[in-house]
């Protein structure tokens, strides 16, 4: 391997990728998935930490220093983020800690940790980084402050609205904030445990991690072979078993998690979060998500009624983000992770990639539906006009946060390196076969040419005359020419299939060299059995020719690796 050179095992195929030199402006993708593998750039955790200082200093200037006020029919009533603490925690306690954990709690550890890690050289430890990964998945800053934009739309309608400075810090803050979690991934965060190495490096670039009993932990990323197995109950289980992919739960030697070739009860274990969503999703869409009060009279308003509501105020593109982000894409989200388990189960004909694409759509997505959570927190916050004006949650919002997080939960369980085993298994001519098909091929032909070199010298004498010693040679030689042209012959058809479909490219590379090592080792031991039966004139001259023939045949094999690693690659 060259230097600068590294394998990774992609996490969205199960495929062992051997990455060139990082150079700085270009980003590694898989070429069986399209998952990025390698960023662009990649940020030190001193600056990382920097920002973070930044960060923290604009958060807590946002939460000192008034945030916006509002004015109307000569009342004027002020708000700063604090605020929300005071009015919530009456009646609305839930809503008041969902809104304390997702924009300001989780951010403000996050950051400490780094701070933590490089300004206070405090040991990273498994609790610290499980901590930091649940605090970069849950944190919503960003949705935050979008909220915050559409709850100006509905504010400028109703009365006069005017800034300060924490409104301009908060801004601040959730660019910064975004950010840190673009360049501070959980997994450079695990890479700094020390004393765990990945088993990659002995790893063969082009099969799958599955087929060399490397697991992948998805929660810290470390990649560690399966220990304390049987081998008699390993040789059994074939790719086509359904045990295959799940052969007894291991736990992680780094964060000490649950993990098998692949998640475990994956399709149990997202059905039933799926199916909690859609309870819930019933009554937020039909209970009040909203309750306006004004001079006394209540007025009751769901998600469609504000939707509604904003369009004939001519707020149309408030209103179509509404829409998409609280209506349609929960419903989305659960048809699309519905529909990657229906193929994960049956298989496709068509590539996986395209499914990843959607999986990897379907996580991003997840979290964007809380803008309406956090709006009604903004206007029940803000809208406080005592006798003229007031704005409540109601019992929905409740319902769709709970519909957000489990629908954020249930696309994290899923697997989607089940969509390739399910359509390696569907498609004609799986991994599986070819594998067992090239193997058993490869031991018949060594099997084959043992018995003839045996034969061979069972049947010809020492004292033989040189006629029959100069046509044993001869027929060795065509018979070895034989098998070889049959091994090319095999070589060729195997690549034919494989470049027919687009799965089975991973696997050929490793099966020629092993069928080209199969037939170097055939050659060198019939050249020594026929040297061995040779005449005594011949026998002298028989260990230079060994001699020279040896390193050759030690080294045609490594070339043809490399060549093939070359193409490839």
């Amino acid at each position: 391997m060259l230097r600068g050179k590294s394998k990774i095992l992609c996490r969205s195929c199960d495929l062992v990728v051997q990455l060139p030199p990082a150079r700085p402006g270009y980003s590694y993708l898989c070429p069986q998935c399209g998952t990025q593998l390698r960023s662009k750039g990649s940020t030190s955790l001193y600056n990382l930490a920097v920002i973070s200082v930044a960060s923290v200093i604009m958060l807590l200037t946002s939460l000192t220093l008034p945030f916006m006020s509002i004015s109307s029919f000569g009342i004027s009533q002020s708000m700063s983020l604090t605020s929300i603490f005071f009015i919530l925690r009456r009646d609305w306690a839930i809503l008041l800690y969902l809104c304390i954990l997702f924009t300001f709690l989780f951010p403000l550890v996050l950051h400490c940790i780094v701070i933590a890690v490089v300004f206070l050289r405090v040991k990273m430890t498994p609790t610290l980084a499980n901590v930091y990964m649940v605090c970069f998945h849950f944190c919503m800053v960003d949705v935050f402050i979008l909220g915050v934009l559409v709850s100006l739309v509905k504010l400028i309608a109703l009365a006069d609205v005017e800034f300060h400075v924490g409104f301009y810090t908060a801004i601040g803050f959730a660019i910064l904030m975004v950010w840190c979690c673009a360049n501070g991934k959980p997994y450079k965060i695990w890479n700094l445990i020390e004393g765990y190495e990945s088993d990659l490096r002995y790893a063969h670039v082009g099969m799958r991690g599955i087929d060399q009993g490397l697991i992948v932990c998805r929660h810290c990323g470390l990649v560690y072979r399966r220990t304390k197995r049987r081998r008699r109950a390993q040789a059994e289980l074939s790719p086509s078993d359904p045990r295959y992919l799940y052969q007894g739960i291991q736990d992680c030697p780094r964060c000490h998690h649950h993990n098998d070739y692949r998640e475990v009860a994956c399709f149990q274990k997202t059905i039933a979060l799926l199916l909690a969503a859609l309870i819930l999703y019933v009554p937020s869409n039909m209970y009040p998500i909203m309750v306006t009060s004004y001079l006394g009279t209540d007025t009751e308003s769901n998600i469609i009624d504000g939707v509604i509501s904003l369009w004939g105020m001519g707020s149309y593109f408030v209103a179509l983000v509404i829409l998409v982000a609280s209506i349609c894409i929960p419903v989305v989200k659960i048809l699309c992770i519905l529909w990657l388990l229906f193929v994960a189960h049956h298989g496709t004909r068509r590539s996986p990639s395209t499914y990843n694409r959607l999986y990897r759509v379907v996580l991003f997505i997840g979290r964007w539906s809380m803008i309406d959570v956090f709006v009604v927190i903004i206007m029940s916050t803000v809208v406080r006009m005592s006798g003229l004006l007031t704005i409540s949650p109601g019992l929905a919002v409740i319902c769709f946060s709970m519909v957000v997080l489990i629908t954020m939960v249930a696309a994290e369980t899923f697997d989607e390196r089940l969509l390739w085993d399910a359509t390696l298994s569907a498609r004609h001519g799986t991994v599986g076969n070819y594998t067992q098909k090239v193997a058993h091929h490869g031991l018949t032909t060594q099997e084959q040419l043992a018995q003839e070199s045996q034969g061979q010298s069972a049947v010809t004498p020492p004292a033989a005359n040189t006629a029959s010693s100069t046509a044993a040679p001869n027929a060795a030689q065509e018979a070895t020419a034989t098998e070889m042209a049959s091994t090319g012959t095999l070589q060729e058809a195997a690549v034919a299939a494989s470049e027919s479909y687009k799965v089975l490219r991973t696997v050929d590379l490793l099966q020629r060299v092993q069928l080209q090592g199969a037939t170097v080792a055939a050659t060198a031991a019939t050249t020594a059995v026929t040297a061995a039966s040779a005449p005594p004139a011949a026998k002298e001259t028989s260990p230079e020719v060994a001699a020279e023939s040896q390193p050759h045949a030690e080294t045609v094999q490594p070339q043809a690796a490399a060549s093939q690693g070359q193409k490839h690659s």
